[in-house]
């Protein structure tokens, strides 16, 4: 059973709306709980071709998640991502072969 479904958004803050009025299409590239409990969850999306973006999310109920942080971590596609078992690094591998490990 789905108890709840996200959205991720890769657009730029700030940034000007794109000329063309097909709608982005946005691809998931991970996803990965932070805590044991499911109360933080990470994920990592980009358009077709361009910025790949880590978001937060924090759960608020049972069934619900928000957005807490939104960062753009690399100019290329994110091809795997996972978070270590005591949630306190991350590791992304990008499409061009380099790995960052971030501490969460």
């Amino acid at each position: 059973t789905c108890i709840s479904v996200l959205m991720c958004d890769v657009r730029v803050p700030g940034a000007k709306p794109p000329k063309s009025k097909r709608p982005i299409q946005v691809m998931v590239r991970g996803c990965a709980f932070g805590d044991p409990l499911g109360n933080t969850l990470y994920t990592v999306a980009s358009a077709k071709r361009g910025t790949a973006f880590l978001t937060r999310w924090n759960r608020t109920s049972e069934t619900q998640y928000t957005t807490d942080v939104r960062l753009p971590v690399h100019q290329h596609p994110i091809s795997a991502m996972n978070v270590s078992k005591d949630g306190g690094l991350l590791a992304m591998g990008a499409a061009d072969g380099t790995v960052y490990l971030f501490d969460l």
